[in-house]
């Protein structure tokens, strides 16, 4: 195998596993089975309110 493939093989790997490190959501930490740990605190509201104007 020849240097060049080596490190497009790396870099194949390795960024994939970087950036789900880097931007796992909220760093979710789950159970054995998967499912997220419950939280001590309420998610914030995804949406805006109807009557906010803001842009």
């Amino acid at each position: 195998m020849e240097a060049w493939q080596i490190i497009v093989l790396a870099f194949l790997v390795l960024l994939p596993v970087a950036l789900m490190i880097d931007y796992w959501p909220d760093r979710e930490r789950l159970t054995a089975r998967g499912a997220p740990l419950p939280r001590d605190w309420r998610p914030a509201a995804r949406h805006a309110p109807a009557d906010d104007e803001h842009h």
